[in-house]
């Protein structure tokens, strides 16, 4: 079992910092003008076991394709190049996006979602398209408020961060880094302890204790999460607030239960703190006219976020294309020439 401190160096190194790490994870899509989609995700540096257990909840026994291919590592400078990287390609087509919603929008913990949006608007000279495909946010703490912690202009700074890689300015950096460390040194620490607080409560009460020894715990918990704070800790914590508090809980049956219930938290605590680097595209079938994405190259549009873009909230990445309705064109200028070619004859008669 890691301690807390442990879990706090990997939230704020790995999750905030992770596009160091050579693992990528690239996601395209190919928007038809019907409303259909066809994905590909390709997973680089993974295992072989990621063909039917990763962070999408995809396999080929949900209907994808798979395709496996190796290249050489980029941090490999050896010049035999024995160094491989297996690269792991997903396809599926999509009828529409509810379909695709279907599977990449979950409501399980520990998958990440990719929810899509598709609209379709006809205005006579031009048909509009809205595509966007929103990522879930990756917090997964269930017993502290963002609010408590974040402000708008917390927010709004991390609304207006650059792709990844890209240079941003001094005073962007100096916030940059009070965002990270409240991050880690704030929201985590007090994340990881209420999830730890509330599974100790619950062994309490499964073992129908006294209320006094709620009380006492409810009493201490201040200093208790200074404990928790603590770098020498190298033991459960939990356990280790029961046994200075004279919690009377049954050992070691107690310490078997602890480690049923802190299973879902295991499992939120690694998701959370194994993401890597994105790199997201789209292809719309038309003319794009108005999108956020980082950068564009006729009908393909590309995204790079940085963790942060999506680790607290959701993150948006739309396009809207248009293509003109020629029809609509020819049938405008046949009634504008019928309209004048009627008022000259009349004109005439007159």
């Amino acid at each position: 079992m890691k301690t807390v401190k442990h879990w706090i160096v990997i939230i704020g190194v790995i999750c905030l910092f992770s596009s160091c790490q050579e693992r990528n994870i690239l996601t395209e899509t190919v928007v038809h003008p019907d409303g259909s989609l066809d994905r590909v995700i390709t997973l680089e540096d993974f295992s072989k076991s990621a063909i039917n257990r990763n962070r999408f909840g995809i396999s080929p026994k949900s209907g994808w394709e798979i395709e496996l291919d190796s290249i050489k590592s980029k941090n490999d400078s050896s010049k035999l190049g024995k160094k491989k990287k297996l690269v792991i390609r997903f396809r599926k087509h999509f009828s529409s996006a509810q379909e695709s919603n279907e599977e990449l929008n979950t409501s399980v913990d520990t998958l990440f979602t990719i929810k899509s949006t598709f609209e379709k608007r006809f205005r006579w000279f031009y048909t509009y398209l809205y595509y966007s495909d929103t990522y879930g946010a990756i917090d997964r703490f269930k017993y502290v408020s963002q609010e408590d912690y974040f402000t708008q202009e917390d927010y709004a700074f991390i609304d207006r961060l650059p792709a990844e890689g890209k240079e941003i300015s001094k005073a962007d950096k100096l916030f940059d880094e009070y965002l990270h460390d409240k991050i880690g040194d704030e929201y985590a620490v007090h994340g990881i302890f209420e999830e730890q607080y509330h599974i100790l409560t619950s062994l309490m009460e499964s073992y129908k204790l006294e209320s006094r020894w709620f009380d006492t715990l409810s009493k201490h918990k201040e200093s208790l999460l200074d404990l928790a704070k603590m770098d020498d800790v190298d033991d459960d914590i939990v356990l280790i607030v029961a046994d200075r508090l004279g919690i009377p809980l049954p050992y070691p049956q107690a310490k078997k239960d602890y480690e049923l219930l802190n299973k879902d938290y295991e499992r939120r605590i690694n998701f959370m703190t194994g993401f890597i680097s994105f790199t997201h595209s789209t292809n719309m079938p038309w003319q794009v006219i108005r999108t956020n994405a980082d950068s564009v190259s006729g009908s393909n549009l590309f995204w790079r976020p940085p963790v942060i873009k999506y680790m607290l909230k959701d993150y948006e990445m739309y396009a809207e294309s248009r293509k003109i309705n020629y029809w609509a064109v020819a049938v405008s200028i046949l009634v504008v020439m019928l309209t004048i070619f009627l008022i000259v004859k009349k004109g005439r008669r007159v």
